[in-house]
C-alpha cells in the first residue's frame, strides 16, 4: 500500500446485517427491516437507543407506491430521530441511502445513523380481489415509471434486453467468446455457495451456463441475476463512537459519484463501456489516494455476466477484454491471489433486491475485512463497493478500509 498519504477518517461502517434472500419474504417487510436493523446493530455492539438517524429506501422500487414510508418506519421502530427519510433512485437506491448516513455522521449531526436498505419482489393478486382493468393500470403505470413512456409502452418487463445487446457489442468489439464468458458465472457461484444466506448454492460448472434456457441472446438464464426478495443494513457511525467498540471499524476512505444524462438504453453513447463507471471509479480512488491494484476485495454490481466483465474493465482491475482470464484461472475467486470479487457471492448467485442490492455489497464487503467469510485469504486491508441504476446510467463507488 506503498505511496498513500493520510486521510480524514469520518465515518465507519460498525455493523452489518443481511436478511435470507429468497423469491418472497415469508414475513411483512416491516419485520424484515426490524430483523436487519437490529442484527446490525448487535453486530456493531450498539442499541436501538444508541441510534438517532435512519435512512431507508423504498419497500420496492418497482412495486406500488410506497408513501411516507420512512415516517411509518421511524413510528414502527419508536425511536425519536435526528435524521429520518427514504432515497431512492433504481438499483443505486440503496448506495445513495448508504452515502446519505455517511454525509449526517460526517457532518456531526448524527452519531450513529443506519442505512436500511429492502426489496420485495410483488406477488400477483391470485385471489380475483384485482379485475383486468386495474392489473392493466397497476403494470403499465409501473412499466413507465421504471422505463419511460416509449419503451414502457411496447410492453418491456425487464432490462434484459438492453444488457443483452451490450453484451452482443462487448463481444464483438472485444473478442469475448460465449466459452470464455462462461467462466463468470461458475466461479460466482464458488463464493455463493459459502453464504447460507444466498439464493443459489447449487455448484455450476462453465458447461453447464449455455446449456441453461436462453433469455436473451447471448445471455443465458445462468448469466442473469434472479429478481428476488431481500433486505440489510449498514449501522455508520462517527470516529468516537468506532473506537469504543469491540469489533474492528471499517472505515469509509472514498466516494465517487456520476450520471449521464440517459435512461436505460443510451442512442447517444458507446453501450460495451460506460462513462459512469470511469468517473465514479475515478473520483473514489483519488479522494482515498489508492489504485485498483491496491484493492483485496470489490464488491460489482454485475447483474449479468457480460456485465461484470466490463464494470471491472472500465473501474481500471483489468484491461479491456482481459477480465474474463482472472474468472478462468480462479485468481479471483475465494481462495485467488487477485483481488477478491463478490464475497457476498454476486448478483448472479446471492439473487438482485435490486433496491437492497448495494447493501448487501457492503455487507460483504465489510465482512471480507473482518476476515469473517470464509476463505483462505489473510490481511485483507481494502474492498471497493460498485453500485449502478438503469443500464449503468449511474455509478456509485465505495473505498473502505478496515482489514489489518
Amino acid at each position: 500500500m506503498a505511496g498513500r498519504g493520510k486521510r480524514a477518517r469520518k465515518a465507519a461502517v460498525a455493523g452489518v446485517g443481511m436478511s435470507a434472500i429468497a423469491k418472497h419474504f415469508k414475513r411483512p417487510y416491516k419485520n424484515e427491516i426490524e430483523a436487519v436493523v437490529f442484527e446490525a446493530l448487535d453486530d456493531a455492539g450498539l442499541k436501538l437507543t444508541d441510534v438517532d438517524g435512519m435512512v431507508f429506501t423504498p419497500p420496492g422500487i418497482a412495486g406500488l407506491s410506497h408513501a411516507m414510508h420512512a415516517h411509518h418506519m421511524g413510528h414502527f421502530f419508536g425511536r425519536p430521530l435526528k435524521v429520518e427519510t427514504m432515497i431512492e433512485n433504481g438499483g443505486a437506491t440503496a448506495a445513495q441511502a448508504f452515502r446519505h448516513a455517511i454525509y449526517e455522521v460526517r457532518a456531526g449531526r448524527c452519531e450513529v445513523c443506519v442505512a436500511c436498505a429492502i426489496d420485495i419482489r410483488m406477488e400477483p393478486s391470485m385471489d380475483g380481489s384485482m379485475d383486468m382493468a386495474q392489473f392493466l393500470m397497476s403494470t403499465v403505470t409501473s412499466l413507465f415509471s421504471v422505463y419511460g413512456p416509449y419503451d414502457g409502452l411496447y410492453g418491456l418487463g425487464a432490462p434484459i434486453p438492453y444488457y443483452a445487446m451490450s453484451a452482443q457489442r462487448d463481444m464483438h468489439e472485444t473478442g469475448v467468446t460465449r466459452e470464455q464468458l462462461n467462466w463468470v458465472p461458475a466461479l460466482l457461484r464458488e463464493n455463493a455457495i459459502r453464504i447460507p444466506k444466498a439464493m443459489f448454492h447449487d455448484p455450476v460448472k462453465p458447461e453447464d451456463v449455455p446449456a441453461s434456457p436462453m433469455i436473451c441472446p447471448p445471455l443465458t438464464l445462468l448469466d442473469c441475476s434472479a429478481f428476488a426478495s431481500g433486505a440489510a443494513a449498514a449501522v455508520v457511525v462517527a470516529p468516537h463512537v468506532a473506537q469504543r467498540l469491540k469489533k474492528r471499524p471499517v472505515w469509509v476512505v472514498g466516494m465517487g459519484e456520476w450520471h449521464d444524462p440517459s435512461s436505460f438504453f443510451s442512442t447517444t453513447k458507446p453501450i460495451s463501456t460506460f462513462e459512469s463507471i470511469r468517473r465514479a471509479g475515478r473520483e473514489a480512488f483519488e479522494q482515498s489516494r489508492v489504485k485498483p491494484k491496491d484493492m483485496d476485495v470489490a464488491e460489482i454490481y454485475g447483474v449479468f455476466s457480460a456485465t461484470e466483465l466490463i464494470i471491472l474493465e472500465d473501474m481500471g482491475f483489468f484491461p479491456r477484454g482481459k477480465a474474463w482470464k482472472a474468472f478462468a484461472d480462479g485468481s479471483i475467486g475465494p481462495d485467488g491471489k487477485g483481488v477478491w470479487v463478490d464475497p457476498s457471492g454476486s448478483r448472479l448467485s446471492l439473487g438482485h433486491p435490486a433496491a437492497a442490492t448495494p447493501m448487501m455489497e457492503v455487507w460483504g464487503a465489510t465482512k471480507a475485512l473482518r476476515g469473517e467469510l470464509q476463505t483462505t485469504r489473510k490481511d485483507m486491508d481494502l474492498a471497493l463497493v460498485h453500485a449502478e441504476h438503469g443500464m449503468l446510467n449511474g455509478s456509485s463507488v465505495f473505498i473502505l478500509e478496515g482489514g489489518r
